[in-house]
């Protein structure tokens, strides 16, 4: 739904646990990118779905991608002009705008959030509901729509959706980059820990909290990792009810914006990783009869 299309007055309301809120900005955050790398990177997505009574929020930049699902507890019914109902939030906030939620609230003892999203002028308003009267109220404005006159927006779900599809390694050794490292150690402490999954194609997902029925907070992402193990166990790295969640976050249209540097990363990481594991496995070990190593390997 596009801004020209909501009346000036249309807002979209739910409720949900706060420290879910919270935790699921504290774990987005670090993996917004910069605005100079394209495709929108530099933006946390946010989107409400009243319907499905689910919040989500995805973030994604040149290592890593995560997407962070919520469930709603209760929600208020919104109707358009024509009387139809509004099920859907979908904006944009920068990861300023978002970090202001745990400033505000961390020490507050909320229970529970009601997240207002006005839909025309584009804010997202928090509310601490847990007592009889209301607490603090934040009002945080969104981004300027994306219109795609900026190129193709990155997907973040599909980046994460396509490291669940991948097998799952049955034993590697493997390493991960320092940038990635930086965003993941932030975000293991909001979760408590971090869960990886390594698979065969020079990835890493991580998977956390309700991953079989979405009924509490869950985190789905995706890393670069260096020296993934060939011998695949049979099976995907994820297949539970996150999936579909992933797929009905899917941008319309084939997100390539954004993509060429991260896939000339992750083609030398994968050859790096190969060329690593062909002299383990060499009977010389050493390197020599002409292996000269990956190309490009001065830039890494």
């Amino acid at each position: 739904m596009t801004t020209a299309a909501v009346s000036l007055g249309l807002k979209l309301s739910a409720t949900c646990h706060m420290d879910d809120l919270l935790r699921a900005v504290r774990v987005v955050a670090p993996h917004v990118g910069k605005e100079r790398d394209g495709g929108g990177v530099e933006r946390i997505r946010v989107v409400m779905d009243t319907e499905l009574m689910r919040l989500a929020l995805l973030a994604t930049c040149e290592m890593s991608s995560v997407v962070v699902l919520l469930p709603l507890l209760e929600a208020d019914e919104a109707l358009d002009a024509d009387g139809r109902p509004v099920v859907e939030a979908d904006l944009d906030l920068t990861a300023p705008a978002a970090k202001v939620l745990p400033a505000v609230f961390e020490r507050t003892n909320a229970e529970t959030a009601r997240l207002e999203v006005d839909l025309g002028r584009r804010t997202l308003q928090v509310t601490d509901v847990s007592g009889l009267l209301e607490g603090r109220t934040v009002r945080v404005h969104a981004s300027s729509e994306w219109t795609g006159d900026e190129g193709e927006r990155v997907c973040a779900a599909q980046a994460v959706m396509s490291v669940c599809q991948q097998p799952v390694a049955a034993s590697g050794s493997v390493m991960l980059p320092a940038t990635a490292l930086r965003s993941w150690s932030a975000s293991a402490r909001a979760m408590g820990a971090l869960p990886l999954r390594v698979t065969t194609e020079g990835r890493a997902l991580v998977a956390a909290g309700a991953l079989e029925d979405l009924a509490g907070l869950t985190v789905l992402g995706q890393t670069m990792i260096m020296g993934a193990g060939d011998a695949p166990l049979g099976a995907p790295a994820y297949d539970g009810a996150g999936v579909a969640a992933l797929m009905d976050l899917l941008l319309e249209g084939e997100p390539t914006g954004g993509e060429p540097a991260r896939d000339r990363e992750h083609s030398l990481v994968t050859e790096i990783s190969s060329w690593l594991r062909g002299q383990h496995s060499s009977p010389h070990g050493d390197g020599i009869d002409g292996d000269e190593g990956p190309q490009g390997g001065d830039a890494a």
